[in-house]
C-alpha cells in the first residue's frame, strides 16, 4: 500500500486519520489499524454517514494519502443530494 513497507504504510494511514477525521479517537484509530474496511465501519459509527458515503470518503482519503496529502473531511466528496 502506498509504495511503502506494510508497517510504514499503516503508520502513514493512521497519522492521516488523525488529521482528516477529527471525530476519530486514538482508540478508534487503533481499532482501524490501517484497514480501509474498518475505517468505513468507524465512519458510519462516528459520523453517521451511510456505508456508501463512508466508502467514498475512505477512497478519497486513500487517494490523497497516496499522493502525499491530507484534507479535512469537509473537503472530501460530499454525500449525493447534500
Amino acid at each position: 500500500m502506498f509504495g511503502h513497507n506494510a508497517r510504514e504504510a499503516k503508520s502513514i494511514f493512521n497519522a492521516g486519520l488523525l488529521k482528516t477525521f477529527g471525530k476519530l479517537s486514538q482508540p478508534d484509530i487503533d481499532r482501524i489499524d490501517g484497514r480501509p474496511e474498518r475505517l468505513i465501519f468507524e465512519l458510519v459509527e462516528q459520523y453517521g454517514w451511510n456505508e456508501d458515503v463512508s466508502k467514498q470518503k475512505t477512497e478519497a482519503f486513500e487517494l490523497k494519502l497516496s499522493i502525499g496529502e491530507t484534507t479535512p473531511t469537509n473537503e472530501l466528496p460530499a454525500e449525493v443530494g447534500s
